[in-house]
């Protein structure tokens, strides 16, 4: 009878202390994203759907837009075997960077579902994001909105300016190094996580390099990036995104 009730006390206070006074719950502390979580959104499907961009052959260096379009396609439909390479053959490319325009083409030619949509976030003069500002507030609710609705979002942005986190085994910011400006990248988002310190998009990123953490998971999957690192990388490169369609 001690023993029962000594248990129950202990998951009471087990219970107690992974939740927040508003009824938020713990986040793992693995992700380094937070304490509290209080809403999120993750619109992965049940099979494997992430390419590595650095295993792509010849013009590996180049192909986040290739990468990203296997991904998507992957992600809609299980069946979809080429290799990233495939496009690269298929449009007798050179290497060169593919343009937002080239992916939504290669999207829609395989019956993707696409379209694109401004995602004008605000800075300040100092460079900063702004969370009070009206338009702010109204194009982070569209894009949220979007992901809740089971779809996933294609960022364009320079990848020098998202926060570098290197040697760390946290599951945020930027894994590989960029040493200036004027990186454009494409990653596809495919959630979120609002925590106590704010809005964290769930990405997938080409750019894997195989790096992995500790316990031997891909940093490239389910890597996280604060909201206002997002803003500042994409309004120095793309201030819109591509809306993929479930």
């Amino acid at each position: 009878m001690k023993a029962n009730l000594l248990f129950l006390l202990l998951l009471f206070s087990v219970l107690l202390c992974s939740c927040h006074e508003d009824g938020a719950i713990r986040v793992d502390e693995r992700l380094g994203i937070g304490s509290y979580l209080y809403e999120e959104i993750d619109n992965s499907v049940n099979y494997n759907w992430y390419y590595d961009q650095t295993k792509s052959g010849r013009y590996s260096e180049g192909n986040c837009g290739p990468t990203t379009a296997t991904m998507v396609i992957k992600w809609k439909d299980e069946g979809w075997n080429k290799p990233v390479e495939y496009f690269r053959q298929s449009l007798s490319e050179k290497g060169e960077w593919w343009s937002v325009e080239q992916l939504i083409d290669t999207l829609k030619k395989y019956v993707v579902e696409c379209s694109k949509k401004s995602f004008r976030l605000e800075l300040t003069e100092a460079h900063k994001f702004d969370r009070n500002n009206v338009n702010n507030k109204n194009a982070l609710n569209i894009l949220k909105k979007d992901l809740k609705y089971g779809n996933i979002v294609i960022l364009c942005l320079d990848a020098y300016y998202l926060n570098e986190n290197i040697a760390g085994q946290w599951h945020y910011g930027r894994y590989y190094y960029v040493n200036e400006p004027n990186a454009g990248h494409f990653i596809i988002v495919k959630g979120y996580k609002e925590t106590d310190t704010g809005l964290w998009l769930e990405v997938y990123d080409p750019y894997g390099e195989d790096k992995k953490y500790d316990d031997g998971r891909l940093k490239g999957v389910d890597r996280y990036h604060h909201i206002d690192y997002i803003a500042n990388a994409t309004y120095r490169w793309w201030r819109s995104y591509i809306l993929i369609t479930r």
